[in-house]
């Protein structure tokens, strides 16, 4: 048997037939056999394959007589293969190299695996734009990792597209047994357009393992080569493309009812979503004009009218947000125009259920997309202003509120999102691809060729100039540190309108402040040692641009000499010009970069290097000034302070979920708080809500923090994925708490506790939400809780057994501070606040953010936020089942303080603590901080799955508690013991305990 069998199916391919398989042939591993299926094509591919397979007995040739689409020619060579591998090559494609197959072996032989997904090239042809090619190639070669079948499907079908892998069936291994195995379940219809999603999910879903080896850049994919996706289509011919792709989804759905080792469902529906989407990608690229009605009424009876207008008013909103809206002619805002009144007559006939309220989300969508893109008004403001400072940025950062500060988007012709609210640089004459190498120099050279201004200028979104009269104290490299953009930051440092107009006025150049090299950290006291002590930058690279310099401007040498050796320098490419001095410089300095790009091999560069030009023109500016200035130009110049901003993130929020995300399923929205030293905690908290969590909803979590690096969020994201009914969103709150002073009266409660207080603004999409505490372990479905109906009820909550059986202590303390500082009315109906369902609405109408978090700064509560929440909520809480909610037996507290609450509450909690739906670590002893925790094993069960469990071990061996201080061997034996259950004998487990058991002990 071979080891590899190349199916090739191939319907009028004659023309291209010859180069696919002559890659075949080429390779220099002979272990092959490959199967042409002509597919009933009325070309000569029949006798191009035969003539292959009389030259080569590896070729064998199989002629159907009547085309039968690409589906049932994969399923006849499938049946027909010998080969331990299988691999589908299209006929108007072909393997990229001799070598491919032998790579390919030497893979599957050094680690095994059912699917072996491995790199794709696109080549563009027929038209096929360039960009595109490179886009499809990036996607197509994404990084997945070794993967089971559930989570292959997940990647490939629910999560986004920026982070999903291709469907494609080619330029992917499959064990023969699988494919075999995979065809013979296979619909028997004809199948077309999407056959392969269909046939991938089929694959997938029986595969244990999918792994990918990009590196191996195999597969040569002629974009555009064979059937085009670019023709018009009549209205009779879409009708067949969308009941087509149709007949896919439907097929996918089948199988997913039909399919019952996992949960495929899910999969299924983002099958179904992506194809309609592309349904309506190739109504709106492949139908006339005139029939745009006809096709969309088709499309509307093909798969749903709600599904149909749902797509239309997608359309609308990447077109009013990539551009057309801001920047196109007047044709363009009439074409997205008709598009949304298409969408609003068919929305009119939607059926009710999930897909109409999908539908109305992205109805509101596309009505904000077209209020917010920049309008022919503000462009025109702009373009009036006679002092314009353009501020370049490249993705979506916090403005100033201004109309000379203008923001611009660099590298915009590169990029995959486009921002409405600034100007592009690939309008008009533009290098905006060249942005990797030019960085904000993209911009400036937009500025000189399409900007009619008397005065010119620029920033970029971290770094503004100083035009305040005031100087103020600077870091050591000389920059005045702001931390953030809002309104207090504008007035600071004079950047309001009025005060850079008044700033400018009369002056020809202004620059940032030239410093003293000497007076700067480090020993490079010269513009040639600085520039050769940047790690990423080659130090000739500066010496060859200013040779260009004098070779091209040989008056410039004593000034080249003079800068390059001095002691002085002015940074950041900022500056404001004279319209007429911008357009010298800009005509003097291009030329010079364009000679440097043109001499320099820059392919081994690294991304940082790559930028060289952007880093070269700091320099020359100066050159440039210097020259100037030496000769007399007579220029009126002022140097003023750069301010660097180091958080211009845009403001923190949060928009409702699309419900391709949560494909239909009722959402429950679940918030927790934390920073990031207690995202290991967080992180295993969530993973016990999931693994518990019910396949027929979706779970919306929202984590509130501050100091959750952007690290730590792509480890937890990168864990939750095997979680498809699950998204996972950050807040930063820090700007909404950093007026208050929030400090709490123990030591184990964080200032992060009442951030619950800002849920209800926070989230004003949602009238209810779940909050829960991050040292918990859930072990029932969150969504029978969420379910709860509260009435009138601000909030749901379990009764505090702690707090109840302070009450009855004899010293009458606690029920003092109930009723005189909380002045409760009914101190028994104290609840805890670790597990809350909050009626986000009522609570909305009830008491103001500002007034929760006024309140937390108040020292009179002995518990903070639960006593601010008991006092302001009593008379309106729905108590809910004890066992949502069950603290552990911290410092022996069951008997020395919850036996003295009321017997039927004390009773209560005896029957949940039996049968817990929620743990809860709420007091000074945590699984992770001390070996003698109750209820430790539930914790270690699931934080043992997550990426930080190590993190956690770690922990508990380095905290020293009273006890482990005076007796380490103690330490050693009771934690060895604890972790026993959760780590079998010779596991990695035992292996990470035993390591720091021997590390306590010295």
């Amino acid at each position: 048997m071979p080891f590899f069998s190349v199916v090739v199916p191939s319907y009028e391919n004659g023309a291209l037939l010859p180069a696919c398989l002559d890659s075949v042939r080429a390779q220099t591993l002979a272990d092959w056999e490959c199967i042409v299926v002509v597919d009933g094509s009325s070309d000569d591919s029949a006798d191009v394959a035969r003539l292959f397979a009389k030259d080569d007995a590896r070729f064998s040739v199989e002629v159907k007589p009547q085309n039968e689409g690409l589906h049932h020619a994969r399923r006849t060579g499938t049946e027909l293969s010998r080969g331990d591998y299988l691999i589908y090559l299209d006929a108007d494609d072909a393997l990229v190299a001799p070598d491919v197959l032998e790579r390919l072996r030497a893979e599957l032989t050094a680690a095994p695996c059912d699917i072996l997904r491995f790199g794709l090239v696109a080549e563009p042809s027929r038209g096929t734009p360039e960009q595109s090619a490179r886009g499809f190639t990036a996607w197509s070669n994404a990084e997945s990792g070794r993967v089971t079948g559930e989570r292959a499907c997940s990647l490939a079908f629910v999560e986004p597209l920026d982070r999903s892998i291709p469907w494609h069936m080619t330029h992917r291994v499959f064990t023969s047994s699988l494919a075999k195995r995979a065809f013979s379940l296979m619909s028997r219809e004809r199948l077309e357009r999407a056959e392969d999603a269909y046939e991938y999910l089929v694959c997938a879903s029986l595969a244990e393992t999918e792994r990918e080896c990009c590196e191996v850049q195999g597969y040569l994919y002629r974009m555009g080569a064979g059937i085009t996706n670019v023709s018009t289509l009549s209205p009779e011919n879409f009708a067949r493309e969308a009941q087509g792709l149709r007949a896919c989804y439907e097929a996918a759905q089948t199988w997913a009812e039909s399919f019952d080792a996992f949960d495929l469902t899910p999969a299924a529906r983002g099958l179904r979503s992506r194809l309609i989407e592309a349904i309506c990608v190739t109504w709106n690229d492949r139908i006339a004009p005139e029939n745009r009605e006809q096709a969309a009424q088709i499309m509307a009876e093909t798969v749903g009218y709600a599904a149909t207008a749902c797509e239309m008013y997608r359309t609308v909103r990447y077109h009013a947000g990539a551009g057309e809206w801001s920047f196109g002619t007047d044709e363009q805002r009439a074409y997205i125009e008709r598009i949304r009144g298409i969408a609003d007559r068919l929305a009119q006939n939607a059926e009710p259920g999930p897909s109409k309220d999908h539908m109305e989300l992205m109805k509101r969508k596309a009505d904000a997309a077209m209020s917010t893109s920049i309008n022919r008004d503000l462009l025109d403001r702009m373009a009036q202003e006679p002092l314009r400072i353009f501020v370049s940025a490249h993705k979506e950062v916090e403005l100033f509120d201004s109309d000379i500060l203008q923001p611009i988007q660099v590298g915009a012709a590169r990029a995959s999102r486009r921002f409405s609210h600034m100007i592009q640089d690939d309008q008009g004459e533009n290098i905006s691809e060249l942005n990797p190498l030019y960085c904000e120099l993209t911009a400036q050279y937009w500025a000189w060729k399409n900007v009619d201004a008397p005065y010119v200028g620029f920033c970029h979104y971290r770094r503004y100039f100083n035009f305040a009269d005031e100087r103020f104290p600077e870091s050591d490299w000389g920059e005045v540190m702001e931390e953030r953009i809002d309104a207090r930051t504008q007035k600071r440092y004079g950047l309001d309108d009025e005060s850079i107009r008044k700033a400018v006025e009369g002056y020809d150049v202004i620059t940032t402040e030239v410093k003293d090299l000497r007076s700067l950290p480090g020993m490079a006291f010269t513009p040639l040692a600085q520039y050769s002590a940047a790690p990423y930058l080659h130090d000739d690279d500066l010496i060859r641009a200013l040779a260009i310099l004098e070779d091209l401007h040989p008056e410039y040498r004593q000034d080249v000499s003079e800068f390059a050796n001095g002691n002085h320098s002015c940074f950041c490419n900022m500056y404001i010009m004279r319209k007429e001095l911008f357009d010298d410089y800009c005509a003097w300095l291009f030329p010079i970069l364009e000679r440097f790009v043109q001499t320099t091999d820059m392919s081994r560069y690294s991304r940082e290097a790559l930028r060289t030009p952007g880093h070269l023109s700091e320099r020359l500016f100066n050159i440039y000034l210097h020259h100037h200035q030496r000769n007399g130009a007579g220029w009126k110049t002022k140097q003023v302070q750069c301010v660097r901003i180091i958080d211009p993130e845009p403001s923190c929020a949060l928009d409702e979920l699309d419900l391709d995300r949560t494909h239909g399923l009722p959402v429950v929205p679940c918030v927790f708080a934390a920073d990031g030293n207690y995202v290991p905690m967080l992180t295993t908290t969530i993973y016990s809500m999931m693994r518990n969590a019910s396949s027929t909803r979706h779970y919306d979590v929202v984590v509130m923090a501050r100091q959750i690096s952007g690290d730590q969020q792509d480890q937890m994201a990168r864990f939750f994925r095997r979680f498809p009914n699950m998204s996972l969103r950050f807040l930063d709150v820090s700007r909404l708490v950093e007026s208050y002073e929030l400090t709490t009266n123990n030591e184990h409660i964080g200032a992060e506790t009442y951030y619950r207080f800002l849920i209800q603004d926070a989230l004003p999409f949602y009238d209810k939400v779940l909050y829960l505490d991050s040292d918990l372990i859930i072990e029932g479905d969150v969504a029978h809780l969420f379910d709860t109906d509260l009435g009138d009820s601000l909030i749901g909550a379990v009764r505090d057994i702690d707090f109840l059986g302070n009450l009855n202590m004899p010293d009458g303390i606690r029920l003092n501070y109930a009723r005189e500082v909380l002045r409760m009315a009914e101190p028994y109906d104290y609840f805890q606040a670790g597990v809350l369902l909050l009626n986000t609405a009522g609570l909305r109408d009830h008491v103001s953010v500002q007034k929760w978090l006024d309140l937390a700064s108040d020292p009179k509560y002995i518990y903070n936020d639960q006593d601010i929440l008991n006092e302001y909520c009593q008379g309106r809480v729905q108590y809910l089942d004890p066992s949502w909610n069950v603290m552990n037996d911290c410092g022996g507290r069951i008997g020395n303080v919850f036996t003295f609450a009321p017997n039927d509450v004390f009773t209560e909690f005896t029957k949940a603590r039996a049968n817990e739906r929620v743990i809860h670590y709420a007091g000074f002893q945590k699984p992770w901080n001390t070996s003698h925790c109750d209820r430790q094993e539930r914790y270690w069960l699931y934080a043992r799955d997550t990426p930080f469990y190590e993190n956690l071990i770690m922990r508990l061996f380095e905290v020293d508690g009273t006890a482990e201080r005076h007796a380490k061997l103690d330490l050693k034996n009771r934690i060895y013991d604890s972790l026993g259950p959760l780590a079998p004998i010779y596991s990695k487990s035992k292996r990470y305990a035993l390591y720091y058991v021997r590390k306590a002990r010295g």
